[in-house]
């Protein structure tokens, strides 16, 4: 019996326009009604995630950063794993004169060495969405990697508009660096601790809640899912899931832009019935 999902945000629990629908609130709100727990599980910082939230008032579990934090329903932080600065110093000389969009997060902020609107700028062509101001209000500009000494950060992540050169990217990230590098979306290149993804964030947090991993479903799309396919049996690929995670799944659902989550998440309530 299922007793906690676990769903990826963009692409995946989110629509096209990159928000929670009305019918996927219901669902979020349903599941938890009915004693299961529900967590986003995703790439994104947590300022990311309260911004769809806040507004849904759904409040659940969160795996962001791609597994380098974990927070309770009340947004207080369970686990977190940040990044060794001799790491750091690797992913800024790879990207310094790259000409990717690069940045660096730290708690609830981001510190990068280009403009808010440099940022704005290749978000909303990648994204074909007008961002909001909010978005960007915790953005701080730094001049040398040497700034990032004694901060904490969690990921680190580039994006570009020529997509055929991510894969080489994160190959070459993968290979001098002793980091857990994968990718969101097409268009990006993510890293955290070698010790923080996905799949290790959950089955830490199934501990703390005294869950089995055999009653956890997992929802996803992305390469930083993958994963979680290979390290959960009960697997959901939405229909626009890159090919890597539709091998691993042990289900294939309709589209991100159809509910496909959501319906899944009201035949759970119904089995329990």
């Amino acid at each position: 019996m299922i007793k906690l999902c676990a769903s990826d945000m963009d692409g995946t629990l989110l629509n096209n326009q990159g928000q929670l629908s009305s019918y996927t609130i219901e669902a979020m709100k349903a599941v938890q009604e009915n004693g299961i727990i529900f967590v986003v599980i995703t790439g994104r910082a947590d300022e990311g995630v309260e911004l769809l939230l806040e507004k849904s008032k759904v409040n659940c579990y969160r795996i962001v950063m791609n597994g380098a934090q974990i927070k309770d329903l009340n947004k207080n932080l369970l686990y977190e794993k940040t990044i060794p600065f001799d790491q750091i110093e690797i992913f800024y000389e790879t990207l310094k004169d790259s000409g990717f969009v690069y940045s660096f997060y730290g708690e609830n902020c981001r510190y990068t060495f280009f403009t808010i609107d440099e940022h704005r700028i290749i978000d909303e062509r990648l994204t074909k969405t007008k961002m909001p101001d909010k978005r960007y209000a915790h953005f701080y500009q730094i001049h040398s990697v040497e700034e990032l000494r004694k901060k904490k950060i969690f990921k680190m992540e580039a994006r570009c508009e020529n997509l055929e050169r991510i894969a080489p990217l994160r190959d070459k990230l993968s290979k001098s660096t002793n980091l857990n590098v994968t990718s969101a979306v097409h268009f990006n290149v993510e890293a955290t601790h070698k010790e923080a993804n996905k799949a290790m964030a959950l089955k830490k947090l199934c501990e703390m809640l005294n869950i089995s991993e055999k009653d956890v479903a997992i929802f996803g799309d992305g390469l930083n899912d993958e994963i979680l396919f290979q390290n959960f049996a009960e697997t959901y690929a939405v229909s626009n899931a890159c090919e890597e995670v539709k091998k691993l799944s042990k289900y294939k659902i309709g589209s991100n832009d159809s509910d496909a989550v959501a319906k899944t998440l009201f035949s759970f309530i119904l089995s329990k019935v």
